[in-house]
């Protein structure tokens, strides 16, 4: 809570500096001086060639990904995608609805998310709380706000609601190490699988790592480790989690900068995109369609 693992490497580092002083000083034997040269010309000489390994997996997913393999076609296909990239795809990317599988809500078994804009969010606000007066409304109708660039939008929100998925059916699979709290040293990679029918047309690697810092700081003390909550002592360096670029040079980064928005061709919403966004008019029927949802699950 106080940082005390990092007092502890600034210990270190008061050793190997005091013992560097003494020898430049003559206190003690010149050849102690090999202890604290070694150390830190074996921290820059890692931290040299973890840079390097991440430029040689940035340049191989580079040539490997695929770029705009199937334009999405929101009359012709479904988008389900794993929960919280769902969320996200709906809010800045130029997508109708995405899904997301989820067994909690019956008898769909989706939850769906689109952005509507003001005067459909109003609608949406009021159907919910019609249903909360009839209490059965469903725990997954929201209607939340949307942020962008550290600021929430007034012209646009986010509705989520129970709903399965009507059309052909594109579904992307995650895999891979995508745990940000596991502070490994290699690097960790991760894939999306995009299929139809089961059959996978396409998969985008992406891959992250936990960088050394640029100043070394060693980190030795004992705490609370990862997910399990359990305790344990450790001693590593600093490092920051860093996303590594696989992004194709042909891809527009300003436009496309997601596995999905790369390989279906789903453009990224700018700030002016939510001035001027109307929702569209699917999302109106559907709207309609929540007004009678308490008579379906009566049926």
């Amino acid at each position: 809570m106080v940082g005390a693992a990092a007092w502890c490497g600034l210990l270190v580092h008061g050793l190997l500096l005091c013992l560097l002083f003494e020898t430049v000083l003559g206190r003690i034997p010149r050849i102690l001086m090999i202890i604290p040269l070694a150390a830190y010309g074996g921290y820059f000489y890692l931290y040299l060639q973890q840079g390097k390994d991440i430029d040689d997996k940035a340049r191989e997913m580079q040539l490997s990904n695929p770029s705009a393999v199937l334009r999405f076609d929101p009359d012709q296909y479904s988008l389900v995608l794993p929960a919280s990239r769902a969320e996200n795809l709906a809010q800045y990317y130029d997508v109708s609805v995405a899904y997301e599988v989820n067994a909690n809500f019956r008898p769909e078994g989706y939850l769906s998310y689109r952005l509507i804009d003001r005067e459909q969010c109003v609608r949406a606000r009021s159907l919910r709380d019609g249903l909360r007066g009839q209490k059965i409304s469903p725990a997954a109708f929201l209607v939340g706000p949307v942020r962008f660039d550290n600021a929430f939008l007034s012209e646009a929100c986010l509705l989520r609601f129970p709903e399965k998925p009507q059309l052909q059916q594109i579904v992307v699979a995650q895999r891979g190490d995508n745990a940000v709290w596991k502070h490994g040293r290699a690097i960790m990679e991760q894939f999306f699988d995009f299929s139809i029918d089961g059959r996978v047309f396409a998969t985008y690697r992406t891959a992250s790592v936990w960088r050394l810092s640029a100043l070394p700081l060693p980190l030795i003390g004992c705490g609370l480790s990862g997910g399990s909550l359990s305790s344990g002592c450790s001693a590593d360096f600093h490092r920051t989690y860093q996303l590594i670029d696989g992004t194709p040079k042909n891809v527009d980064r300003t436009l496309h900068d997601s596995p999905e928005s790369i390989v279906l061709g789903l453009r990224k919403f700018a700030r002016g995109d939510y001035a001027q966004f109307k929702g569209d008019s699917r999302s109106a029927a559907f709207l309609e369609h929540i007004a009678a949802y308490s008579a379906e699950q009566g049926k």
